[in-house]
């Protein structure tokens, strides 16, 4: 005989803890919200955070509060039964279905997320999370609950979720606001230029593959990691580009002069820079004749070519043939944080002191793997050097290798 006074239940207090073991940081949370917007098939985010203010463009089931992240997309929304499935219900993820299915979204995406994050991560920045979303014009739906009543009921089916129907002039879209910020710190003062960085790390700081827009606004200033990173890459001493195309591989590299300072900038001055470097470009193309004058901003330039098969070398083998990643594109910005730079009138007029620079640059350093615009962990995340280009660092001084440290870059096909 079944009798239904037994049944299984949860605590509310577990589901903080799940949040809080599966969301490590205040940027992984955020990420996890922008990863919804892209697998909504939105076409950009706009994240605003405010570290003091109370969010009052909308009428909220909890007004009262301190600091706020609104997160806002055009994505094609959720409707009540959506938000019954894909945010209340705990651990389901509608995107694992699809992934497991190899489906895409009806944008033609592949799903970033499928472990149900999205919903936990929003504990990680805030107490109070407020939802506006509609699928269609006019007609939408807007729910809100306190991360601090999971810590007060015996029973998760007891925590109080605040619901109520909306009308909308959006066409469709999400609207979350995260007030009573944990942890505004983060967000604010020396941090910023540390956050920028890392939000840049994870997300391509590159536009050319990137699938949407993020835009940025904290503390009321707009943050235009387009423009920033844009005039970091600017301040570059070396780029490198590659394209592989399945057969063969196209490198192609130029460097500033101020590549060849290297440790006493006065010798420098008196035998490099004091003609511009065209004795050295002539002693350097004698040398290495594939090496050309370049325009621009740098100095010299060269493009080689190599052929899959006849000269790469130590390729593993593969269902008895060589190991071939399929088409690629990628590019390296090598960058210098010597205190030569301070002198720098660019730095000066973007970043303001080298300080802000070196903490921008070296925050998203490495290089990367992107998917859909998101970076693959944990290639050339944290100091993971996946290429070993540490493997070619001496003791001594050189101009030649790559320091893991000092490039941003990308591969993608």
């Amino acid at each position: 005989m079944i009798n239904q006074k037994y049944h299984f239940d949860i605590t509310p207090h577990i589901v903080k803890q799940l949040g809080e073991q599966l969301v490590s940081d205040e940027i992984t949370a955020l990420l996890e919200l922008i990863k919804n917007s892209f697998d909504a098939d939105a076409t950009y985010v706009s994240i605003e955070i405010n570290t003091t203010g109370q969010y009052t463009k909308e009428k909220l089931f909890y007004p009262n509060h301190r600091g706020f992240i609104v997160v806002e997309d055009d994505g094609f929304g959720m409707s009540e039964n959506t938000i019954m499935k894909s945010w209340l219900l705990i651990s389901y993820s509608q995107k694992r279905e699809l992934k497991e299915a190899k489906k895409k979204t009806p944008g033609g995406r592949t799903p970033l997320g499928d472990k149900g994050l999205g919903r936990l991560s929003t504990q990680r920045l805030a107490d109070i999370c407020e939802i506006f979303t509609n699928e269609e014009k006019e007609s939408g739906t807007h729910i809100a609950f306190n991360w601090k009543d999971f810590e007060k009921e015996d029973a998760l089916s007891e925590v109080r979720i605040q619901a109520e129907h909306f009308s909308s002039q959006k066409i469709k879209g999400t609207t979350l606001i995260l007030a009573n910020l944990n942890h505004s710190e983060v967000w604010d003062g020396k941090n910023l230029e540390n956050f920028k960085g890392q939000v840049s790390q994870i997300i391509s700081p590159y536009k050319e593959n990137r699938p949407f827009d993020v835009y940025l606004k904290i503390n009321g200033i707009n943050i235009n990691l387009d423009k920033s990173n844009d005039e970091l890459r600017d301040l570059a001493i070396s780029r490198f580009k590659f394209n592989f195309d399945g057969s063969s591989i196209t490198i192609q590299g130029k460097t500033k002069l101020s590549k060849f300072i290297g440790n006493n900038q006065e010798d420098f001055k008196n035998f490099l820079e004091i003609d511009n470097g065209r004795k050295f470009y002539d002693y350097l193309s004698k040398k290495q004749p594939d090496i050309e004058k370049s325009d621009n901003s740098f100095f010299i330039k060269f493009e080689k070519k190599f052929d899959f098969k006849k000269d790469i070398g130590g390729l593993e083998i593969f269902d008895g043939e060589r190991a071939n990643p399929g088409s690629f594109n990628g590019i390296i910005d090598e960058f210098t944080y010597d205190n030569w730079m301070s002198y720098d009138e660019n730095i000066k007029e973007i970043f303001g002191k080298l300080s802000n620079y070196r903490e921008f640059a070296q925050s998203q350093a490495g290089i990367k793997l992107f998917r859909n615009g998101f970076a693959v962990k944990p290639f050339g995340i944290d100091g993971d050097d996946w290429l070993r280009l540490g493997d070619s660092q001496t003791k001594g001084s050189s101009y030649y290798p790559l320091r893991p440290a000092n490039v941003i870059g990308y591969f993608f096909n």
